[in-house]
C-alpha cells in the first residue's frame, strides 16, 4: 500500500552515478537517520549547540545525498542535525515536482519536540471522515483537517484546521488552544508540512520507538492505542490516537484519528456519555459505536478492544 502523507509519492527518477566529493553520503542501504551512519547527525549532535545555519552549511551529506536539516530548537542542548526522515532524492537526480495533494493523513513528528524515544512530538492528522470499515466509498471529505498530538508524551491535545488551497498544499491550523497562533499557515508536500514559523513536521512510515501495552490505569483517555485485530509489524496499521480535549466542542469532546491499513488515515468524532463509568460514544458513517474506557483499554460493545500503548521509555499513566 502507498503511504498517504499529503498526496501520493512522486514517481521514482533514475539515479545516475554520483559525482565524487570529499565527503560522500552513505548509501540508502546503510544509512539511517539519527544514527552513526547519518553524517548529518555525526557532524552536529545534541550538546553541540547546533543551529539551522550549521545544518544548512553541512550540505547534502545525509542519507541518500539529502540536505541536512535541524531537529529541535535552534541552539538548544537537544538540537542536532539529521537526514530527513522521509525519502529524499539523490544529489544528482533531477528535482521531482511535489505531487498534487488529494488527501492529508498520517503519523508525523514535530522537529521541535520529537526525540525518538516517546510519544513526545508525535502528531496524527486526517482530513478524511470515517474509514472505520473497509467500504472506501463511505468516506466523506471537505476542507476540514483534524490533528491530535502530544508535546510531552503524556498529554494529548487536538486542533482543527482547514485547506486553503488543496491543489498547491496550502493549509492553516488554529494552534491557539495550545497557546500558539490562531491561524498558522503551512505548506504540505509529499512527506513534510513546513510551517510559516520555521518549524517542520515529517511523515513517518513506521514507528521509530518500541511500544508495549500500558499496564497502569490512567484517568485521562488521551493517548495512543492499537486495534490488535488490525495491527501489522513495522506499520501504523491499527493505530489510533485519541484526545478527550477538543476545543470549542463541549458536545463532541472526543476525537479519534486512526488507520486500518497504515496508509489511509481517518478521523472520528465522539462524546463522553458517563465519565464516572467510562462510557463513550463514537460516531461514523457506518453507525454509532458505544464503548467503555477502562484505563488501559477501550472495550467496544461490538466485541473488539483498543489497547493503550506506552513507549519504551515513557509511561502514559
Amino acid at each position: 500500500s502507498v503511504l498517504q502523507g499529503c498526496g501520493s509519492p512522486p514517481k521514482p527518477m533514475p539515479t545516475p552515478s554520483p559525482t565524487p566529493s570529499p565527503t560522500m553520503a552513505p548509501s540508502p542501504a546503510t544509512c539511517k537517520s539519527m544514527t552513526e551512519t547519518d553524517l548529518c547527525f555525526e557532524k552536529c549532535q545534541p550538546g553541540m549547540d547546533c543551529t539551522s545555519d550549521i545544518c544548512e552549511h553541512l550540505g547534502r551529506i545525509g542519507c541518500n545525498g539529502a540536505q541536512c536539516v535541524l531537529m529541535g530548537k535552534s541552539g538548544s542542548e537537544v538540537a542536532h542535525c539529521m537526514s530527513p526522515m522521509g525519502p529524499s532524492p539523490s544529489p544528482t537526480s533531477p528535482p521531482t515536482p511535489s505531487p498534487v495533494p488529494r488527501t492529508l493523513g498520517g503519523f508525523f513528528v514535530d522537529s521541535n519536540h520529537f526525540k525518538g524515544d516517546s510519544f513526545a512530538g508525535t502528531r496524527m492528522i486526517s482530513d478524511m471522515y470515517n474509514r472505520m470499515t473497509s467500504d472506501r466509498h463511505a468516506d466523506t471529505q471537505d476542507s476540514t483537517i483534524f490533528l491530535i498530538g502530544s508535546d510531552d508524551g503524556t498529554t494529548f491535545w487536538s486542533l482543527q484546521g482547514a485547506w486553503v488551497d488543496r491543489d498547491v498544499g496550502n493549509l492553516t491550523v488554529d494552534f491557539s488552544p495550545k497557546g500558539g497562533p490562531a491561524n498558522l499557515s503551512g505548506v504540505c508536500t509529499n512527506d513534510t508540512i513546513a510551517w510559516e514559523d520555521g518549524n517542520a513536521w515529517f511523515l513517518l512510515s513506521k514507528p521509530l520507538f518500541a511500544m508495549s501495552q500500558a499496564i497502569s490505569v490512567a484517568k485521562d483517555m488521551g493517548g495512543f492505542y492499537v486495534d490488535p485485530d488490525k495491527t501489522q509489524s513495522d506499520t501504523f496499521a491499527g493505530a489510533r490516537m485519541i484526545s478527550d480535549s477538543v476545543p470549542k466542542s463541549p458536545a463532541l469532546d472526543l476525537l479519534v484519528i486512526g488507520s486500518n491499513d497504515g496508509s489511509s488515515f481517518f478521523y472520528l468524532r465522539g462524546s463522553t456519555i458517563d465519565k464516572a463509568s467510562g462510557s463513550i460514544f463514537i460516531n461514523s458513517t457506518s453507525g454509532g459505536q458505544i464503548g467503555t474506557f477502562r484505563g488501559d483499554n477501550i472495550t467496544w460493545l461490538q466485541s473488539y478492544v483498543w489497547l493503550r500503548q506506552r513507549s519504551a521509555t515513557a509511561s502514559l499513566a
